[in-house]
């Protein structure tokens, strides 16, 4: 599919890195475009619905779904809680790539040297921290 390449990004301090794709655009919850400011230290996702997400990224990398993170298989599943992204951060976090995985997550590295999280959309729409979406 168009537009799937990875997105290598730069550690600069104020850059933005977008990426964009018209076919996923077109799905349901999708995303149209990521953003990773590191300077903000936000994630954020412009959905295919025109719903705009922000994430914190320690947030993130603190609710990373892997099984190492998540202390084993039994416990694999489930989402992110939205309150726990809106906890203030007690430090700052790169990313170094992002990698769409299929039409349905996004695998994140960070500079710490975790890469093993996979990020599904579904996951992330639901846990969107907006002010709207936090209140359902």
């Amino acid at each position: 599919m168009p537009g799937l390449a990875p997105v290598y990004l730069n550690q600069t301090p104020n850059e933005t890195i977008n990426w964009q794709s018209e076919a996923i655009a077109e799905m349901n919850y999708s995303p149209a475009d990521i953003q990773v400011n590191l300077a903000k230290q936000t994630l954020t996702i412009i959905w295919g619905d025109n719903h705009v997400s922000r994430y914190p990224l320690f947030a993130l990398r603190q609710q990373c779904p892997c099984v190492e993170c998540r202390g084993g298989h039994q416990n694999m599943g489930g989402g992110i809680n939205p309150a726990d992204l809106l906890v203030p951060p007690i430090g700052t976090i790169g990313v170094t790539n992002l990698d769409m995985v299929g039409n349905y997550a996004v695998k994140i590295s960070w500079d710490d040297g975790h890469d093993m999280g996979i990020y599904t959309w579904k996951m992330l729409r639901q846990a969107c921290p907006c002010e709207v979406c936090y209140k359902r």
